[in-house]
């Protein structure tokens, strides 16, 4: 048949694509009037840092190379514009988080626009280390405020990783080791075991 000819017949139908809705990853996040943040490791807070946006993050929007430090702070809320909540707070006594290692990349996870994904019992965060090649090891870690470990957990070989979707006590992502290949993992927050996998 020439090539030019109308198609007759319908193409195949596509797999519709999984759209993650869950947590995503950024440098910086609050819990309450706590203040976590990830700087590269020659990097300092000196002294008290006024929020850089509006969204009253307090770490510059340029992406710097690891490795990557995790630091703490407090917050103090100081008044301002209503229509910019946060424009105007303050980072005081940040001080790198003792015994946790610089990370090569990665995030912090967020449960929205600038608030930490944070879990109770113990109460803790959730920090990947993420490859955006998927050539080096990725984990994931669940640490208390003052940075001791609850777990801390390889993730599947992958070549991207996507947070899908939080529910109680679950956390699902999705892993694509090759283009034509995908699977759902399902781990549990109370102790790291990956508990589910379901291939797509």
């Amino acid at each position: 048949r020439p090539r030019d000819e109308p198609r007759t017949a319908p193409w195949p139908p596509l797999r519709p694509a999984l759209a993650p809705e869950g947590p995503v990853t950024a440098p910086e996040g609050r819990l309450g009037d706590l203040w976590f943040g990830l700087l590269p490791e020659r990097m300092t807070i000196p002294g008290a840092v006024r929020a850089q946006d509006a969204g009253g993050g307090f770490l510059p929007r340029v992406a710097e190379p690891g490795p990557l430090r995790l630091w703490r702070g407090r917050v103090r809320a100081a008044a301002g514009d209503p229509a910019r909540p946060g424009a105007t707070d303050l980072l005081e006594a940040a001080e790198p988080v003792p015994d946790v290692a610089p990370i090569p990349f990665g995030g912090l996870l967020m449960a929205g626009p600038g608030q930490l994904f944070s879990l109770a019992d113990p109460p803790s965060i959730l920090l990947a280390q993420l490859d955006p090649t998927g050539a080096r090891e990725e984990r994931l870690r669940r640490l208390r405020p003052d940075g001791a470990p609850v777990w801390d957990i390889a993730l599947p070989t992958s070549e991207t990783i996507a947070w899908v979707s939080a529910e109680p006590g679950r956390l699902w992502f999705l892993a694509t080791p090759r283009r034509s290949f995908a699977a759902l993992h399902a781990i549990a927050l109370a102790d790291g075991r990956i508990i589910r996998t379901r291939h797509i």
